[in-house]
């Protein structure tokens, strides 16, 4: 069994991302979902950035973000999921 908040356990909710080089998502991710290939640039709880190169439609990455950048994301589709707990 996985607790709610883990980041196996399964998203409650979901929303369609805008990519910001400033604005954070209201909610840590769980994971994110890529509907259309291409690099992801992603902001981590702690700040760091980290791009996933070459990310292919249907892939989902797995961990706690709060921003997807839009300098240097080329995928499209993007979905954030997640359990509900706010950024602060």
């Amino acid at each position: 069994m996985t607790e709610t908040g883990s980041p196996i356990a399964p998203p409650k909710y979901h929303a369609a991302i805008t990519k910001s080089d400033s604005t954070n998502f209201t909610h840590f991710s769980t994971c994110i979902y890529v509907g259309g290939a291409g690099d992801v640039a992603l902001v981590t709880e702690n700040g760091d950035v980290v791009t996933y190169v070459g990310a292919v439609a249907g892939t989902q990455i797995v961990g706690r973000f709060k921003r997807v950048n839009s300098t240097n994301t080329t995928a499209t589709n993007l979905v954030l999921q997640h359990q509900s707990e706010l950024v602060t």
